[in-house]
């Protein structure tokens, strides 16, 4: 099961629509909070993460996920532009385990979740 987590309606369209295809359980959010929501009832195996969002942020959200132990072991994937990857690259410090810049293609999305699904320490 995967949760993606993003304000932009399309890019959640478009993560449900390919990741089902390859048959993962996919839901969705549309703010950070509502992500640490979902999070804890839902317990997903991956989190794909916006880091730019109203309200509460995708490093704010992270910081929130990896310091409550129902969800700390959960690996998460942040979604970036590419003018952001500082923030991407801040994201890792703080317990992502990879990131995705977009613009994007299908084939680097389907690359991503399969490395952070086997993801173990340092294999990214």
């Amino acid at each position: 099961k995967i949760l993606v987590v993003d304000d932009d309606r399309n890019l959640l369209k478009l993560f449900k629509y390919v990741l089902e295809k390859d048959g993962f359980a996919v839901i969705t959010a549309m703010d950070g909070e509502s992500g640490l929501e979902l999070a804890l009832v839902e317990r997903p195996d991956l989190i794909m993460l916006d880091l730019k969002m109203p309200k509460l942020d995708g490093i704010e959200v992270l910081r929130k996920l990896k310091a409550d132990p129902l969800t700390a072991a959960i690996p998460v994937v942040v979604i970036t532009a590419s003018a952001q990857k500082a923030d991407a690259e801040r994201a890792l410090r703080e317990g992502a385990v990879g990131y995705i810049i977009k613009p994007f293609r299908i084939a680097e999305l389907r690359d991503c979740v399969r490395a952070a699904l086997s993801f173990e320490g340092d294999d990214w």
